[in-house]
Parts: structure tokens; C-alpha cells; sequence
């Protein structure tokens, strides 16, 4: 299986909660100095969600799309349970397997993706890099 060769980052400034939010997965050296656009084409290999404040979130359901709106899905929907941290409870994190071959369509924005996420219950704070290999 091929290495992750880069990621894009997003992260959910208003949080999660148990209404689907939407991330621009990008290069933001900002909060992420890795971070790298979001290729034409590639194969997804994981997104892994870094989350903290976590109030009575047990899970989260997330997908990705090619636009801001949520309405043109690049993957299905899929639900992961939450790993808590260790010694604090209202950190942890969720890793999403895929293996998704892509190819940006042309009217799609270049350099993007749009992580779309939601919690079971309750809220969490929530930042997402989605790994690719080109």
C-alpha cells in the first residue's frame, strides 16, 4: 500500500454538533505548517479528526465533498466511534479508512475539499487532515 504523501487541513471553527458542518480541507500553514492543497487526483487514504472539548459526542459521521454545500459527495457517509484520550476524557480523535481513488471534476475549486461532519450527541471541537497519495 502506498505512503501518505500529503494532507490537507481543515478545521470547524464553530465546532461539531449533531447538525452537519462543513471544513475547507486545504493548505493552511497557519494552523497546520505540513499542510498541502488538496491534489487533481490521487487516492484518499485516511482522514484523521483531532478533537477536544468533547461533551457527550460518543461517535462521528462524516463525508467529503467537491463543494462548499455538502451536495456533490466524494465519499459515502461513514460513522466512527471516538477515541478518548488517556488521561483527559474531553480530548480524543477518529480515523476514517478509505482507499477512494479521485479526480477533481473541472468545475470544482482547485486546492480543496470539504469535510462534512457531525457528532452523535452533544458537541466537540474538531479539526480534520485528509491524507492523500498522488
Amino acid at each position: 500500500m502506498p505512503q501518505p504523501h500529503g494532507f490537507s487541513y481543515a478545521t470547524f471553527g464553530s465546532g461539531l454538533s449533531t447538525s452537519y458542518a462543513v471544513a475547507t480541507g486545504q493548505a493552511d500553514t497557519t494552523n497546520e505548517s505540513s499542510s498541502e492543497s488538496f491534489p487533481r487526483k490521487g487516492t484518499l487514504s485516511h482522514i484523521e479528526f483531532e478533537l477536544s472539548s468533547i461533551s457527550s459526542a460518543a461517535s462521528i459521521t462524516m463525508f467529503l465533498t467537491w463543494d462548499s454545500a455538502g451536495d456533490r459527495p466524494l465519499t459515502p457517509a461513514a460513522t466512527q466511534a471516538i477515541t478518548t484520550g488517556k488521561t483527559t476524557a474531553a480530548k480524543g480523535g477518529v480515523i476514517f479508512n478509505m482507499g477512494v481513488p479521485f479526480n477533481r471534476p473541472d468545475d470544482a475549486t482547485a486546492g480543496k475539499v470539504y469535510v462534512v461532519a457531525k457528532t452523535d450527541a452533544g458537541t466537540a471541537s474538531a479539526s480534520a487532515r485528509v491524507f492523500w497519495t498522488k
